[in-house]
């Protein structure tokens, strides 16, 4: 079975974020945060083909989350916001929270809707507002989520939309 780009789209980041949206309105959830979420998928995970980071890496999923970044949103952000933890923790399986982190970091590979939530909290506090355009967001993705350390580059995330999209 293939999940293409209009599925993952309307049957798990949409969902996803109107969840989140319902329980905490003031985190923004429009088309171009479901737009930059389906792009950082399509070309974290090579149009959603990868769990596994190439190589042998440490990020895992469709959105290639590092364990170490995973842990950083629930020590330095969950942590202070407990009622949005209440939230993103009722996208997991509750078995991954009675267990090793490395059951939770599992959730990132096995669970999408949870993957996702990461996903937009890894952007959520970072300053600016997400930008409507692809080129804006490939700048904002590069910034934020891969890093000017990352190997990825603003052209490849666009090739990614193009191809995949």
């Amino acid at each position: 079975m293939t999940m293409g780009p209009a599925d993952f789209l309307t049957g798990v980041i949409r969902p996803t974020l109107q969840y989140i949206a319902e329980n905490h309105p003031d985190i923004r959830h429009d088309e171009s945060v479901e737009n930059l979420l389906l792009a950082t998928a399509l070309h974290e995970s090579g149009g959603l083909d990868k769990l596994f980071q190439i190589g042998g890496g440490p990020a895992l999923g469709v959105y290639q989350i590092e364990p170490n970044t995973h842990e950083s949103i629930w020590d330095n952000y969950l942590a202070y916001r407990p009622d949005l933890a209440s939230t993103i923790r009722g996208l997991a399986s509750q078995e991954s929270f009675t267990r090793s982190n490395d059951r939770l970091n599992n959730e990132l590979v096995t669970n999408l809707a949870y993957a996702t939530a990461i996903a937009r909290l890894i952007y959520l506090p970072k300053p600016g507002k997400i930008p409507d355009t692809l080129q804006g967001q490939a700048n904002y993705w590069k910034t934020h989520y891969n890093t000017e350390k990352g190997e990825g580059t603003t052209q490849q995330y666009i090739a990614s939309w193009t191809k995949y999209i």
